[in-house]
């Protein structure tokens, strides 16, 4: 399987932010919990969650899922996008 790069790239694609506006990011399963620099918290699944991963780390995004408890994990996994926390 070939992977393309987007490191070099402030927005990637199908994500609807750039990368200036994010804070931090937690990953249960395959999708991704993404605190904004505003303080909404976003959930995104991405199609190649290894590049979007790669994309947060080459552009230095904390990366706090080694902090966050199995409950507050499947909290975050379980809850339907746009309801709270979440910003649609």
């Amino acid at each position: 399987m070939t992977r393309t790069c987007y490191t070099m790239n402030n927005t990637f694609p199908g994500f609807g932010y750039e990368v200036g506006e994010l804070s931090a990011f937690l990953i249960t399963l395959d999708i991704f919990i993404i605190s904004l620099k505003n303080q909404d918290i976003i959930r995104h699944q991405p199609p190649d969650p290894f590049a979007f991963r790669d994309w947060l780390a080459h552009h230095n995004i904390r990366d706090v899922s080694d902090h966050a408890s199995p409950a507050i994990l499947r909290f975050y996994a379980d809850t339907p996008p746009g309801s709270p926390p979440f910003k649609e």
